[in-house]
């Protein structure tokens, strides 16, 4: 069975409650991202004393919080219903085997919670992400259609350094997992010297993984710098009248995109690792 597959699977299965679910991100994101939009206008009116949108705002803000804390008490027992199911068709493939190794399914059934995992976190921020970065690219082509560019080279540069170090992550990811399907066993065997070996074992490819984790994001961050310092530049030497606001406004949708940028390799990296366990799971 296709890696992912099991994820649609899981969509399918409880498709009225993500969809549910995805309904709330939406009208959260619609309102988070509609926050600065209203407060440049707010500080407008305030200099007049005119406290009109100041209302406006505050009663946004709190209908985003209401919707927030909702979503969340739905999240909870959703994803808790989703790794009963899915532990269950676990334990019966694991059973339906000629040889079950204990060590083996327990390792599996924790992998299967980092996968209900990145479902309820990483793929609802990369909802979230994906919102937020469209607005601000939005926003920013409104100021000067040139910065349209500015963001697709930025996301290109970002995509090639993750296409690159595609392998090395993936094959990490493979060894650790190998190295944490044989942990019950080992502890049981209680031979020390292996039992040391196997820790020291997990704990550099843990390094390694963080080490390529860093550089990546090194790079990234120096990416998202020049983005920023190019996104300014073209404001200040546009030719048309600059307002305060207007700088104000432009930096804070330049530093929600930078910061939307690097929730992308967040998401992909632990899509890495997710990408490896599907495959255990269903073989």
């Amino acid at each position: 069975m296709k890696k992912d597959f099991f994820l649609k699977k899981i969509f399918i299965r409880h498709k009225p409650s993500f969809y549910l679910i995805f309904t709330f991100i939406i009208i959260e994101n619609i309102l988070l991202i509609l926050t600065p939009l209203l407060m440049g206008v707010t500080v407008n009116w305030l200099v007049n004393k005119d406290f009109t949108w100041l209302i406006i705002l505050t009663i946004v803000y709190w209908i985003k919080i209401l919707v927030d804390f909702i979503r969340r008490l739905i999240d909870t027992r959703v994803y808790a219903k989703v790794f009963y199911d899915e532990a269950l068709d676990l334990q019966e493939n694991q059973n339906n085997k000629e040889k079950t190794d204990f060590s083996q399914t327990t390792a599996r059934l924790s992998m299967l919670e980092e996968v209900v995992d990145f479902v309820e976190e990483d793929l609802t921020l990369l909802f979230k992400t994906i919102i937020s970065l469209v607005w601000s690219i939005i926003m920013l082509i409104a100021f000067n259609f040139v910065n349209i560019y500015i963001c697709l080279i930025s996301w290109l540069l970002i995509a090639l350094i993750y296409a690159i170090t595609w392998d090395e992550i993936l094959n990490l990811n493979k060894k650790y997992n190998n190295e944490l399907e044989k942990q019950v066993n080992i502890i049981k065997s209680k031979d020390k010297p292996k039992f040391k070996w196997h820790i020291q074992n997990l704990n550099s490819l843990k390094i390694k993984l963080s080490d390529r984790d860093a550089k990546n994001f090194w790079i990234i961050e120096f990416i998202v710098f020049l983005f920023i310092i190019w996104v300014l530049l073209l404001l200040v030497n546009s030719g048309n009248p600059i307002t305060p606001w207007a700088i104000l406004a432009v930096m804070t949708y330049a530093f929600n995109f930078a910061d939307e940028v690097f929730m992308l390799p967040y998401v992909y990296q632990n899509y890495l690792r997710i990408y490896e366990i599907l495959w255990r799971i269903k073989s």
